[in-house]
């Protein structure tokens, strides 16, 4: 990618023969440690080094790749996002909580119940004080981030929404569980499934 210099990413799987990479980004608070184990599931055609997105991940991505397009005139493949609306959804808008102007019981209390965060960790007060300043940064960020978007007609769907920014193909999926659904084993191997069919589609395109 001109211009863009990608040498202080980490790759925790390197493959060398890949014809694509993967991009993921965490949710508020989270870090590279779930996506990890991503490398090993993925066939040795994609390479993952901390496009997937997850509640916050989704909306710094949708920036990121706006970004791209407007100074580097480039496009992800594919845009996957998961676990929150569009930024333009009027009912994002209505839900909005801000949890990171709560005092700091309170709110780590409301990162507890959420789920998300290890139990060693939720359980130990001295380390979620010790996270808490990065913890109340990333929920600051997303409650003020506001985008300038103007769509006519929007669905009132707040995930379908995202459809109404893709001027390519769209498709929704749904999986059991709660916010933190891509905790769930059983929902990790649906998701590195479904991204490899992804790309196996592009291959085939590309052969014929």
């Amino acid at each position: 990618m001109a211009g863009c210099d990608l040498s202080q990413l980490i790759y925790r799987h390197v493959k060398h023969g890949a014809t694509y990479r993967i991009f993921c980004f965490p949710w508020a608070g989270g870090g590279s440690r779930y996506y990890a184990n991503w490398g090993k599931l993925l066939p040795d055609s994609i390479e993952d080094c901390f496009i997937f997105f997850h509640s916050m991940g989704s909306h710094i991505a949708f920036e990121i790749a706006r970004y791209i397009k407007e100074h580097h005139n480039l496009e992800p493949i594919h845009l996957i996002v998961s676990g929150t609306s569009a930024p333009h959804s009027e009912l994002r808008k209505k839900g909005k909580q801000f949890l990171s102007s709560l005092p700091d019981d309170e709110f780590l209390e409301k990162i507890k119940l959420m789920g998300g965060t290890p139990k060693e960790v939720a359980n130990n007060k001295d380390l979620m004080k010790l996270f808490l300043p990065v913890l109340k940064a990333d929920f600051k960020l997303i409650e003020n981030y506001e985008n300038f978007l103007k769509i006519v007609g929007t669905t009132l769907d707040p995930l379908l929404s995202w459809s109404e920014l893709s001027q390519g193909g769209f498709s929704s999926h749904m999986l059991p569980g709660g916010h933190f659904y891509i905790l769930e084993k059983q929902n990790e191997i649906k998701l590195v499934d479904y991204v490899t069919k992804l790309f196996q589609v592009e291959d085939t395109a590309d052969i014929v």
